[in-house]
């Protein structure tokens, strides 16, 4: 897995990873930030962070002893932990982004932090990855991996945006998406298709491939 000093792995304090490719992510990124309780889950494995931050309402008497001297305390309450993290990493210059553990567990808590990667997308590449499937926030006409007939869904904020697609089952033609269930529940044609955005940014999904 390649890495540059600009990437780093976040682990937020959803449902630990259990799938292949974000575990792989985990095993092989030597730079992981872990949203506060986030760090119990880990010391089960025999991976070591190199940062937690939080406001450590969720981290156990244990971990806060034995990683005291990477902890980065963030109290603002107006902000959850990942909002933080992210904040934490544009800041110091971080820009390569790699999310896991932040779907599962309460369903509001996964659709809050999938749609708060929109208020970075102008700083940072990111990419989310869960159990099942990886979201790519984008805000460039850009080319994606595939496979044939892979599950894909596009979501956007700002019905502005035009998009125009290629090797789609459903295409888009220089139209907008009027809904957030707009861009859902299409397939890829092929091992690669291309989405051309106008402007701004949308968020893409990818289903991992079984």
């Amino acid at each position: 897995m390649e890495q540059n000093s600009h990437s780093i792995v976040i682990l937020a304090n959803g449902s630990y990873p259990t799938h292949s490719i974000p575990l792989d992510f985990l095993s092989k990124n030597n730079t992981i930030l872990c949203c506060d309780g986030s760090i119990d889950r880990l010391l089960e494995s025999s991976i070591k962070p190199k940062f937690i931050l939080g406001d450590l309402d969720s981290i156990s008497k244990k971990s806060l002893k034995r990683y005291g001297d990477i902890i980065i305390e963030e109290s603002n309450q107006n902000y959850n932990d990942l909002y933080k993290c992210l904040t934490w990493c544009k800041k110091n210059k971080y820009s390569d982004i790699t999310i896991l553990g932040a779907s599962g567990n309460r369903e509001d808590h996964t659709i809050g932090n999938i749609f708060l990667l929109f208020e970075f997308s102008n700083d940072l590449n990111i990419k989310m990855i869960t159990d099942d499937g990886v979201f790519t926030l984008i805000n460039a006409n850009a080319t994606f991996k595939s496979y044939k007939n892979q599950p894909v869904s596009i979501f956007c904020i700002d019905k502005s945006i035009r998009l125009i697609t290629k090797n789609l089952k459903y295409p888009i033609n220089n139209n907008s998406l009027v809904n957030l269930f707009s861009g859902t529940l299409n397939q890829s044609n092929s091992n690669k298709f291309n989405i051309d955005i106008s402007h701004g940014s949308i968020l893409v999904f990818q289903k991992h491939k079984n």
